[in-house]
């Protein structure tokens, strides 16, 4: 799941792809 760094991130931060 590296397609896009601030997706990455933000998925850990949320656990539920915040920005997504």
């Amino acid at each position: 799941p590296f397609v896009k760094p601030y997706r990455v991130y933000c998925d850990m931060e949320t656990d539920n792809g915040g920005w997504t």
